[in-house]
Protein backbone atom coordinates (compact mmCIF):
# COMPACT_ATOMS: atom_id res chain seq x y z
CA UNK A 1 0.00 0.00 0.00
CA UNK A 2 1.38 3.41 -0.87
CA UNK A 3 2.15 6.01 1.72
CA UNK A 4 -0.54 8.45 0.63
CA UNK A 5 -3.12 5.67 0.97
CA UNK A 6 -2.08 5.01 4.57
CA UNK A 7 -2.33 8.70 5.24
CA UNK A 8 -5.84 8.90 3.78
CA UNK A 9 -6.98 5.91 5.83
CA UNK A 10 -5.89 7.61 9.05
CA UNK A 11 -2.97 5.32 9.90
CA UNK A 12 -0.51 8.18 9.41
CA UNK A 13 -1.06 11.65 10.76
CA UNK A 14 1.86 13.42 9.10
CA UNK A 15 2.52 12.23 5.55
CA UNK A 16 5.20 14.87 4.71
CA UNK A 17 7.16 13.98 7.85
CA UNK A 18 6.88 10.28 7.06
CA UNK A 19 8.15 10.83 3.53
CA UNK A 20 11.07 12.84 4.89
CA UNK A 21 11.95 10.12 7.42
CA UNK A 22 11.95 7.44 4.73
CA UNK A 23 14.08 9.61 2.45
CA UNK A 24 16.71 10.20 5.13
CA UNK A 25 16.68 6.70 6.64
CA UNK A 26 19.53 5.30 4.45
CA UNK A 27 21.69 8.28 5.38
CA UNK A 28 20.98 7.80 9.09
CA UNK A 29 21.83 4.09 8.90
CA UNK A 30 25.07 4.90 7.09
CA UNK A 31 25.98 7.48 9.74
CA UNK A 32 25.28 5.02 12.56
CA UNK A 33 27.48 2.38 10.92
CA UNK A 34 30.24 4.95 10.49
CA UNK A 35 29.96 5.97 14.16
CA UNK A 36 30.00 2.32 15.22
CA UNK A 37 33.18 1.67 13.21
CA UNK A 38 34.81 4.75 14.73
CA UNK A 39 33.92 3.60 18.25
CA UNK A 40 35.24 0.08 17.54
CA UNK A 41 38.50 1.47 16.17
CA UNK A 42 38.90 3.73 19.20
CA UNK A 43 38.26 0.79 21.53
CA UNK A 44 40.82 -1.39 19.74
CA UNK A 45 43.40 1.38 19.95
CA UNK A 46 42.69 1.80 23.67
CA UNK A 47 43.14 -1.94 24.28
CA UNK A 48 46.39 -2.17 22.30
CA UNK A 49 47.84 0.88 24.05
CA UNK A 50 47.20 -0.69 27.47
CA UNK A 51 48.42 -4.18 26.60
CA UNK A 52 51.90 -2.85 25.81
CA UNK A 53 52.28 -1.98 29.52
CA UNK A 54 51.23 -5.42 30.77
CA UNK A 55 54.65 -7.00 30.27
CA UNK A 56 55.86 -4.81 33.17
CA UNK A 57 53.42 -6.40 35.65
CA UNK A 58 53.90 -9.91 37.05
CA UNK A 59 50.12 -10.37 37.05
CA UNK A 60 50.33 -10.96 33.31
CA UNK A 61 53.36 -13.29 33.21
CA UNK A 62 52.55 -16.13 30.81
CA UNK A 63 49.01 -14.85 30.26
CA UNK A 64 47.44 -15.26 26.81
CA UNK A 65 46.79 -12.35 24.47
CA UNK A 66 43.09 -13.19 24.74
CA UNK A 67 43.06 -12.73 28.52
CA UNK A 68 45.11 -9.53 28.27
CA UNK A 69 42.70 -8.05 25.74
CA UNK A 70 39.76 -8.92 27.99
CA UNK A 71 41.38 -7.13 30.93
CA UNK A 72 42.45 -4.11 28.90
CA UNK A 73 38.95 -3.65 27.51
CA UNK A 74 37.63 -3.10 31.05
CA UNK A 75 40.43 -0.88 32.36
CA UNK A 76 40.27 2.86 32.94
CA UNK A 77 43.32 5.11 32.78
CA UNK A 78 43.34 7.95 35.34
CA UNK A 79 45.69 10.77 36.35
CA UNK A 80 45.56 11.82 40.01
CA UNK A 81 47.31 14.63 41.92
CA UNK A 82 49.57 14.19 44.95
CA UNK A 83 47.70 13.43 48.16
CA UNK A 84 44.74 11.62 46.61
CA UNK A 85 43.34 8.91 48.90
CA UNK A 86 42.77 5.78 46.84
CA UNK A 87 41.29 3.78 49.70
CA UNK A 88 41.48 3.31 53.47
CA UNK A 89 41.93 0.27 55.66
CA UNK A 90 38.51 -1.28 56.41
CA UNK A 91 37.04 -0.04 53.08
CA UNK A 92 35.61 -2.75 50.86
CA UNK A 93 37.99 -3.52 48.00
CA UNK A 94 36.20 -2.66 44.78
CA UNK A 95 39.16 -1.93 42.46
CA UNK A 96 42.84 -2.69 41.93
CA UNK A 97 45.29 -0.03 40.72
CA UNK A 98 48.28 -0.58 38.43
CA UNK A 99 50.87 2.20 38.75
CA UNK A 100 52.18 3.49 35.42
CA UNK A 101 53.77 6.73 36.62
CA UNK A 102 54.40 8.25 40.04
CA UNK A 103 54.44 6.70 43.51
CA UNK A 104 51.73 5.53 45.89
CA UNK A 105 52.32 5.33 49.65
CA UNK A 106 50.77 2.24 51.25
CA UNK A 107 50.39 1.41 54.92
CA UNK A 108 50.29 -2.38 55.35
CA UNK A 109 49.91 -3.79 58.85
CA UNK A 110 51.61 -0.73 60.33
CA UNK A 111 54.44 -0.77 57.77
CA UNK A 112 54.91 1.98 55.21
CA UNK A 113 55.60 0.82 51.68
CA UNK A 114 56.13 2.88 48.52
CA UNK A 115 54.53 1.50 45.36
CA UNK A 116 56.59 2.60 42.36
CA UNK A 117 55.82 2.33 38.63
CA UNK A 118 54.76 -1.16 37.57
CA UNK A 119 53.68 -2.08 41.10
CA UNK A 120 50.07 -2.86 41.96
CA UNK A 121 48.00 -1.33 44.75
CA UNK A 122 44.79 -2.73 46.22
CA UNK A 123 45.72 -6.40 46.17
CA UNK A 124 42.66 -7.26 48.28
CA UNK A 125 40.77 -7.34 44.99
CA UNK A 126 42.92 -10.27 43.90
CA UNK A 127 41.92 -12.06 47.10
CA UNK A 128 38.24 -11.68 46.21
CA UNK A 129 38.91 -12.78 42.64
CA UNK A 130 40.88 -15.82 43.84
CA UNK A 131 38.00 -16.86 46.09
CA UNK A 132 35.62 -16.55 43.13
CA UNK A 133 37.35 -19.54 41.50
CA UNK A 134 35.98 -21.94 44.10
CA UNK A 135 33.17 -24.21 42.98
CA UNK A 136 30.87 -22.88 45.68
CA UNK A 137 31.41 -19.28 44.54
CA UNK A 138 30.88 -19.84 40.83
CA UNK A 139 27.10 -19.55 41.03
CA UNK A 140 27.08 -16.80 43.64
CA UNK A 141 27.82 -13.12 43.60
CA UNK A 142 31.38 -12.42 44.73
CA UNK A 143 31.79 -10.24 47.81
CA UNK A 144 34.58 -7.71 48.06
CA UNK A 145 37.24 -8.32 50.70
CA UNK A 146 37.81 -5.69 53.35
CA UNK A 147 40.95 -3.62 52.76
CA UNK A 148 44.00 -4.44 54.87
CA UNK A 149 45.86 -1.35 53.71
CA UNK A 150 45.56 2.41 53.17
CA UNK A 151 46.90 3.97 49.95
CA UNK A 152 47.59 7.63 49.10
CA UNK A 153 49.34 9.05 46.05
CA UNK A 154 52.78 10.36 47.13
CA UNK A 155 53.30 12.15 43.80
CA UNK A 156 51.18 12.96 40.77
CA UNK A 157 50.23 9.54 39.40
CA UNK A 158 48.99 7.82 36.29
CA UNK A 159 47.14 4.61 37.11
CA UNK A 160 45.21 1.85 35.42
CA UNK A 161 42.06 0.92 37.34
CA UNK A 162 40.26 -2.44 37.13
CA UNK A 163 37.12 -3.20 39.11
CA UNK A 164 36.44 -6.48 40.90
CA UNK A 165 33.17 -7.00 39.03
CA UNK A 166 35.04 -6.83 35.70
CA UNK A 167 37.99 -8.95 36.84
CA UNK A 168 36.03 -11.91 38.22
CA UNK A 169 34.44 -13.12 34.95
CA UNK A 170 37.85 -12.96 33.22
CA UNK A 171 39.54 -14.89 36.04
CA UNK A 172 36.87 -17.59 35.78
CA UNK A 173 37.22 -17.72 31.99
CA UNK A 174 41.02 -17.60 31.67
CA UNK A 175 42.90 -20.18 33.75
CA UNK A 176 46.33 -18.66 33.10
CA UNK A 177 45.28 -15.31 34.54
CA UNK A 178 43.35 -17.03 37.34
CA UNK A 179 46.45 -18.97 38.41
CA UNK A 180 48.48 -15.74 38.60
CA UNK A 181 45.73 -14.02 40.58
CA UNK A 182 45.64 -16.91 43.03
CA UNK A 183 49.42 -16.95 43.48
CA UNK A 184 49.69 -13.20 44.02
CA UNK A 185 46.71 -13.10 46.38
CA UNK A 186 48.28 -15.85 48.51
CA UNK A 187 51.64 -14.03 48.57
CA UNK A 188 49.92 -10.81 49.65
CA UNK A 189 47.85 -12.19 52.54
CA UNK A 190 50.60 -14.58 53.63
CA UNK A 191 52.96 -11.61 54.01
CA UNK A 192 50.41 -9.66 56.03
CA UNK A 193 49.59 -12.69 58.16
CA UNK A 194 53.29 -13.05 58.96
CA UNK A 195 53.14 -9.55 60.42
CA UNK A 196 50.28 -10.43 62.74
CA UNK A 197 47.12 -9.76 60.70
CA UNK A 198 44.55 -12.32 61.88
CA UNK A 199 42.11 -11.25 59.15
CA UNK A 200 44.76 -11.79 56.47
CA UNK A 201 45.47 -15.24 57.89
CA UNK A 202 41.78 -16.12 57.66
CA UNK A 203 41.61 -14.80 54.10
CA UNK A 204 44.66 -16.88 53.14
CA UNK A 205 43.11 -20.08 54.46
CA UNK A 206 39.79 -19.30 52.76
CA UNK A 207 41.54 -18.94 49.40
CA UNK A 208 43.31 -22.29 49.86
CA UNK A 209 40.16 -24.13 50.94
CA UNK A 210 38.16 -22.76 48.03
CA UNK A 211 40.48 -23.85 45.22
CA UNK A 212 39.31 -25.77 42.18
CA UNK A 213 40.43 -29.39 42.23
CA UNK A 214 42.59 -28.64 39.18
CA UNK A 215 43.82 -25.30 40.52
CA UNK A 216 47.40 -24.54 41.54
CA UNK A 217 48.43 -26.16 44.83
CA UNK A 218 51.68 -24.45 45.68
CA UNK A 219 51.08 -23.34 49.28
CA UNK A 220 50.55 -25.16 52.54
CA UNK A 221 48.21 -23.82 55.23
CA UNK A 222 49.82 -21.40 57.66
CA UNK A 223 51.08 -23.02 60.85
Amino acid sequence: MEIHSLYNLGFMTDAPAALQNIATAPVQIKEKKSESRAVSKKRRTHVLNLIKYFSKFSLFDGVSAFAKSKVAAHMTRVCLPTGTLLFSSEDMGASIFLVLKGKVLCNEAGRRKMAKPFNMVGMEVLCSAAQSRSKNAEAAEVSACRRFTTAVTATDCELLVLSLKDLVPIVRLCKDLGDNVHRMACDFVRRLAAHGSAEARKCYETILLGLHEDGPKVYKPLM
